[in-house]
């Protein structure tokens, strides 16, 4: 079999980080894509409807050059239901499963319940797919964790623990790439005369912005001197954190808003001197790894997935999650979430440490962003790298399911 495959993307939900993934590998694959795509509003519509649009839409590949030798899915396609659908021709077709989320434990909202319908339809779907991939090894063992709870409580379920437990033996660690940032902004000859402390997070409540407003009202009122770049994604209404924010640090914020092209996002990424996350919750974190790309200092929690991306390995092993002083010491990039701002490993001294460190150094600051520890970080996640090795699974999968 050729090493260059047809590939076939199939995304429900075609913005936003699930389109960044298929426009990054694709870009950089040695494979020959074809994405099947629709519009990222209406989630819920979405993954309800996407099985039969995209078969009916993937129908019209058989017997074309384009004919799919593998199929790549996100988990937000009921893929049982698609292949259930499609012509006999695909049906067989070896097929990816890539959760970017998933439905047992995506944050929900003050007073939203959930609907177990679309996690179990995500849960079907790694039944039917011939390999499952997850974003970060914190993820998976939540999927896994969850799923298994919950089979547990259904009648009957626990006859398909046996079917979760083949696909946990064998699921695969394949994290989102970043694209090359390019020396142009790593010179960062345009910094201000203040350090910048950056927000490039969701405004929604499994970021916890109310308190990285907190920490900026205390940088204040300690009289700390800094600016303010305020990126990530924002909704028709105003998170209340952002407006208290607004009028808290006014004089202070050089920019808040959705920058209107990815070349306007990178340069004010750029700018950033100290990017902060307070997430509750967070499956990866590309938001901060793109902000580290571009030469930011990262303020992390040490949790979620943050150890595993920014200190583990390409296979998605992490150290375990301490939150001592002892522990968390090796490292100036985080701090522990549960730590009051007293305390050595807090976010605020963490913050309070690397202005500092800033304050000692040149003006260019390039010596503090380009550390190898940083270097590393965006290397690895650099998608011609990433690009490679995953298509490597592919040539692999689609010879291994033609035998």
């Amino acid at each position: 079999m050729s090493a260059k495959l047809s590939v076939l993307y199939l995304e429900p939900f075609g913005g936003g980080s699930h389109r960044a993934f298929y426009d990054g590998w694709s870009s950089s694959s040695s494979h020959r894509f074809q994405v099947l795509s629709l519009p990222a509003n209406h989630w819920k519509w979405r993954s309800r409807h996407a099985a039969v649009t995209l078969a009916e839409a993937a129908d019209k590949l058989v017997g074309t050059q384009e004919q799919p030798q593998v199929v790549v899915a996100s988990s937000m396609l009921e893929l049982a239901s698609w292949r259930g659908l499609v012509a006999p021709e695909l049906a067989h077709t070896p097929a990816v499963l890539y959760f970017h989320e998933n439905q047992f434990t995506y944050p929900l909202s003050e007073g939203q319940t959930r609907d177990y319908h679309y996690a179990y339809s995500q849960l079907l779907s790694t039944f039917a797919a011939d390999e499952v991939w997850f974003n970060s090894q914190f993820h998976a063992r939540e999927f896994f964790d969850a799923a298994a709870e919950w089979l547990a409580r259904m009648p009957d379920g626990q006859k398909q623990l046996p079917r979760l437990e083949k696909v946990e033996k064998g699921y695969q660690v394949c994290p989102p790439g970043i694209s090359p940032i390019g020396e142009r902004l790593r010179v960062r000859g345009d910094v201000g005369p203040r350090p910048m402390i950056g927000w490039v997070g969701r405004w929604e409540h499994d970021k916890n912005p109310d308190r990285f407003v907190a920490l900026i009202e205390h940088l204040i009122a300690s009289d700390r001197d800094f600016d303010l770049v305020l990126l990530g994604q924002r909704f028709s209404r105003d998170h209340p954190a952002l407006k208290r924010l607004s009028s808290v640090a006014a004089d202070r914020i050089l920019f808040s808003g959705y920058a209107e092209s990815q070349a306007d996002y990178w340069q004010w990424l750029s700018r950033i001197d100290i990017v902060v996350s307070t997430a509750q919750h967070e499956f990866f974190g590309i938001a901060v790894v793109e902000a580290i790309s571009a030469g930011a200092l990262p303020c992390v929690p040490y949790a979620l997935a943050y150890p595993e991306v920014l200190a583990g390995d390409m296979d998605g092993s992490a150290p375990p999650p301490q939150k001592s002083a002892a522990s968390l010491g090796r490292s100036q990039f985080f701090y522990s979430p549960d730590a009051d701002a007293s305390h050595p490993d807090s976010l605020e001294n963490r913050v309070h440490l690397l202005l500092k460190q800033l304050r000692r150094q040149p003006r260019d600051r390039n010596l503090v962003y380009r550390s190898s520890q940083l270097e590393s970080i965006a290397d690895r996640y650099a998608w011609p790298q990433l690009a490679n090795r995953y298509d490597r699974r592919l040539t692999e999968l689609a010879r291994t399911c033609s035998r």
